[in-house]
């Protein structure tokens, strides 16, 4: 039936609907992914040379796997933050294969490269410093909260579908970017890879899930607001 047959209450029905309606412009995620990268990296560096003694960090990075392990760090960021965005967006989620493989290759590179780093350097008695771990550990998690609630606050604007995923990438980006800068920050990551492994790196894997669970939930129930 088409809009002349309708009963006239139908019609004034649909005119009062049609006079609220307002157009909207598609958001691109590209814009909200590349203003987190910028944002996020320019703090983490300006944080980084206030802090350290630049002869220091011309040191650290003179070290060519310490750079290695830092550019995996960076890349790893990168990779995740817009996997983020872009299982944000309905209907343009990359697959899974797509997200394993993205998220694997930049692991598994790390993954070899901490384990030399680990033969390299050799387990000190300060790597099993509790007190001094847990500060690191603490530190890494504490500098990660800016880059988590601005990413999450991007993410959701998107109204993403697939929360589960979505909350796993947010999070994971942020402990990686916040793991590079206490990397930069912590004196033991030259000379203990048992220390960077154990304090820096593990607390990444479990961190992921547990900040991804009430932040799955936080986001669905953003999505039906």
């Amino acid at each position: 039936m088409s809009k002349d047959h309708l009963p006239k209450t139908h019609n004034d029905l649909v005119e009062r609907l049609a006079q609220d309606l307002k157009p909207v412009r598609r958001v691109n995620p590209a814009y909200y992914f590349f203003f987190w990268v910028v944002t996020s990296l320019s703090i983490a560096v300006v944080a980084t040379l206030i802090r350290e003694d630049h002869n220091e960090i011309i040191a650290r990075l003179g070290d060519g796997y310490f750079m290695a392990s830092l550019i995996v760090l960076i890349v790893s960021v990168i990779v995740t933050s817009w996997l983020a965005i872009k299982m944000s967006v309905p209907g343009e989620e990359p697959s899974k294969r797509l997200r394993v493989a993205m998220v694997a290759t930049p692991v598994l590179i790390g993954v070899f490269i901490l384990i030399y780093w680990v033969m390299r350097y050799p387990m000190q008695d300060e790597a099993l410093d509790v007190s001094r771990g847990c500060t690191c550990t603490l530190t890494q998690i504490g500098v990660a909260f800016f880059p988590l609630v601005f990413l999450t606050f991007l993410a959701g604007r998107l109204a993403p579908l697939n929360t589960f995923w979505t909350a796993i990438m947010i999070s994971l980006s942020s402990l990686l970017l916040s793991a590079a800068g206490a990397q930069m920050h912590c004196c033991m990551c030259l000379t203990d890879g048992c220390h960077l492994a154990v304090w820096h790196y593990i607390p990444i894997f479990f961190g992921t899930f547990i900040i991804a669970l009430p932040l799955q939930y936080f986001l669905a129930r953003w999505k039906r607001k």
